[in-house]
């Protein structure tokens, strides 16, 4: 007996099995033709098909390769989409001839592992978002896009935009924002990224208004300064290194003209950083804050323009600390330009620690401040047979070097230290200088200090080592060699002890500078009782106070003459009684010195009869 109700029941339940897969196909013939896809870039159709044709919040994704042209490039997307490379090496050139994405209003959009270069365009070189558009970019690089306006890689206005650990690279604006522009609200949220010398007037890396702005473990370098410009909106920077007022990273992207624009803002004490291996100098750095110019990465700075210095200060305070210099350019015969340069009236407390110069060029200078206080510390002036070429000249100088090389080699007056006017120490360095004439490895008009533990040699045609004119100090345990002429030339002042002093054959290994006062005698002219004498100081230093004794008939009649300069003469009268005057009385002059005093080759006392 069939059960009637029964076979109903299982009849409703048939019906609900077919109904539910004809639904269940239906969805699957829809989801064919709206599905995810995967492209390459020799797809006909390109991207631009691609997205024509797949769905709403649906993913492209891209095979390696490059993609460029009118299929891959300036496209609008203008649905909510993913686009995904799925390698490593997914790149869109834009050849400098179009932008490659337009993103519309109101639509959001995932870009994920893609490579962008070359795109150009007014706004946005590589993308550009309309009004309330929410774009996420994750794991891109931006490289070498430009705009003509704003927004060198991106640009947005009024939306929401997140970069996550990508890169931004040489991109260009003429406007705001090298990198990424923004105009009017919105919202840009940046995570572990980094912008490597972009360049916009107003914001190397960012340039916004109005924007509200997050940046988390991100990093700047190399961008124009200022690197985010964001007027009348909000930044908030975490755990991010970038330039500011205080501290300035130079890359190998940094502009000599970016390094001076941020002189002129920066926080007196602040600091220029070099971090490239290498950097190529193209002109001055003009140094007009107190400053600390150093290296984190033992950078090595690359000169090569003729008549110009590498750094010139005109502030004190400044400091120089783990460079190495190389200077190739030239200077002339009438002006040697330096390595580090100051023609500032007084400088205080400059200091030049672990730095490496090395002269290429002729006439050129390692160090050639005017007037300054400060030392040399650890540090190494390196020539190779160029002319005339000094390690450090100075007018005047109070300070010390130590634990330092100076080593001038070249074919024609080279020197190590020149300085007119020098209080200060040589200690524990090396100076050895070489060259056909004129070469002194250390030469000062006056110095007061000492030398210690140090080498100094002068070969070729040096006529002196160490020649110190008007000097006070002390030259021990030290090792002074000049093969050609006199090791030590210096004053009676300087002592030198436990010192191993090597000269040329026949010359004397200490030479002292005296003054010597001479008396004319065919220069003495009568009239009457009178007489008129001219003295004259033959030496190299100045005389101290003199005495003038007339000696007549054993009476005497003393006259003080005032110091005399080297090369320099006076003229004096003297009057003696009328009846010592006539020929029957020997008249003797004398012309007495004091005993501290040594006269050049003379004794304390000289005189002759007349």
């Amino acid at each position: 007996m069939i059960n009637k109700e029964g076979t109903g029941k299982k009849n409703s339940l048939l019906f609900l099995i077919i109904l539910i897969s004809v639904f269940l196909a239906i969805g699957m013939i829809g989801s064919v033709s709206a599905a995810n896809q995967t492209i390459t870039n020799t797809t006909d159709g390109g991207l631009k098909t691609a997205i024509d044709t797949v769905g709403d919040s649906e993913t492209i994704f891209l095979e390696d390769g490059v993609y460029f042209g009118e299929n891959n490039t300036g496209i609008a997307i203008n649905k909510n989409l993913t686009i995904q490379g799925k390698g490593n090496n997914v790149l869109f050139d834009g050849k400098k001839q179009d932008s490659i994405f337009t993103i519309n209003s109101n639509v959001k959009v995932e870009l994920n592992n893609i490579y962008f270069k070359n795109g150009a365009s007014n706004f946005g070189g590589a993308i550009v978002a309309g009004d309330n558009s929410t774009v996420t970019v994750t794991n891109c690089v931006f490289a070498n896009n430009s705009a003509s306006t704003d927004g060198g890689a991106i640009f947005f206005t009024n939306g929401n935009l997140t970069i996550k650990n990508s890169q931004f690279i040489a991109n260009t604006a003429s406007g705001a924002g090298g990198a990424i522009g923004i105009m009017a609200t919105g919202t840009l949220k940046v995570y572990n990224t980094k912008f490597l010398g972009n360049k916009g007037k107003n914001g190397g890396a960012i340039g916004s208004l109005f924007a509200n702005i997050t940046i988390t473990d991100s990093y700047f370098r190399g961008n124009s300064y200022e690197e985010i410009y964001n007027t009348y909106g909000n930044l908030v920077m975490t755990n991010t290194d970038i330039s500011s007022s205080t501290n300035f990273y130079v890359s190998e992207y940094t502009t000599v003209n970016e390094i001076n624009s941020w002189i002129v803002k920066a926080k007196t004490g602040g600091n220029l950083i070099f971090e490239t291996p290498s950097y190529k100098l193209t002109d001055t750095i003009n140094i007009k804050k107190a400053l600390n110019i150093k290296s984190t990465n033992n950078t090595i700075i690359n000169f090569y323009k003729n008549k110009a210095d590498i750094f010139n200060a005109s502030v004190s305070g400044v400091k120089f600390q783990s460079l190495t210099i190389n200077f190739y350019g030239n200077g002339t015969s009438s002006i040697g330009y330096a390595a580090i340069n100051s023609n500032a009236k007084s400088l205080t407390n400059i200091s030049i620690s672990n730095v490496k110069i090395n002269l290429y060029g002729n006439y050129i200078i390692g160090v050639n401040i005017d007037n300054w206080k400060g030392n040399i510390v650890k540090s190494i002036i390196k020539t190779s047979n160029n002319k005339v070429n000094v390690g450090i000249s100075s007018n005047k100088w109070i300070g010390s070097i130590s634990d330092s090389s100076i080593i001038i080699k070249g074919s024609y007056s080279n020197g190590g230290i020149y300085s007119k006017d020098w209080v200060g120490n040589i200690l524990n360095s090396n100076i050895s200088v070489s060259g056909d004439i004129n070469t002194v490895a250390v030469l000062s008009s006056k110095w007061n200090g000492k030398v210690q533990n140090s080498k100094i040699t002068a070969t070729g045609k040096a006529p002196a080592a160490f020649a110190a004119l008007d000097s006070k100090g002390t030259i021990s345990k030290s090792t002074i060699t000049a093969k050609s002429g006199c090791p030590v030339m210096v004053s009676d002042q300087v002592t030198v002890k436990s010192s191993k002093l090597t000269a040329k054959k026949g010359y004397l290994k200490i030479f002292r500078y005296r003054p010597d006062l001479i008396l004319y005698k065919n220069a003495i002219t009568r009239s009457g009782n009178s007489y008129k004498f001219k003295v004259y100081n033959d030496g190299y230093l100045p005389s101290k106070a003199t005495y003038l004794r007339i000696k007549y008939n054993g009476k005497y009649k003393n006259y003080k003459i005032k110091a005399l300069n080297p090369k320099k003469s006076l003229s004096f009268k003297v009057t003696i009684p009328s009846k010592y005057a006539n020929k029957k009385y020997t008249k003797y002059l004398i012309l007495d010195s004091p005993k501290k005093v040594k006269e050049l080759d003379e004794g304390n006392t000289w005189y002759f009869k007349f």
